[in-house]
């Protein structure tokens, strides 16, 4: 069983495996994220899962699982898409991780860190901006006050922090 890690943004999936502690991005066709829309989103799915079977010479769909990580609340149409083509295309074991966690826990790591001003303007991610009110993660929209913080920024906090 290989197990690959998906981030899932606004039009885009950041496809990663785990050596060690370390997350490394999987690269789909020289590209270190696969670029979706609503019309195409289950052929590039079933094209990565593919391209993840050849590449680590897995034998069948089963023999991989997914662990996804989505801001379901912001995301729900393609989370609920993306669950559906897993399940067509034989995946036999998947679970969706709530990105709102992970971010509320980058917030307060780096609100910890005073010059970076986290704690007020919150950090950017996926062309949104988060912050933490009353120990309540809030979006709302980019801010150019916010950390920017970007798909292997945050992988790479989830390898340090876990």
């Amino acid at each position: 069983m290989q197990t690959f890690y998906l981030l899932v943004e606004e039009n885009r999936i950041f496809p990663f495996c785990k050596k060690g502690k370390e997350f490394i991005n999987q690269y789909i066709d020289g590209n270190d994220h696969i670029e979706y829309d609503l019309r195409n989103f289950e052929d590039e799915i079933t094209k990565m899962v593919n391209i993840l079977l050849d590449e680590f010479n897995l034998s069948s769909p089963e023999d991989i699982d997914f662990k996804i990580f989505v801001d379901d609340n912001r995301l729900y149409i393609e989370t609920e898409r993306l669950l559906r083509t897993l399940k067509a295309a034989k995946i036999s074991s998947f679970e969706v991780i709530d990105l709102r966690k992970i971010l509320f826990s980058v917030i307060n790591k780096f609100s910890e860190i005073q010059m970076l001003m986290v704690k007020e303007y919150g950090i950017n991610f996926d062309g949104k901006n988060y912050v933490v009110i009353n120990n309540e993660l809030l979006q709302k929209d980019f801010s150019l006050n916010g950390m920017t913080v970007s798909e292997k920024d945050l992988m790479k906090f989830l390898s340090e922090n876990q």
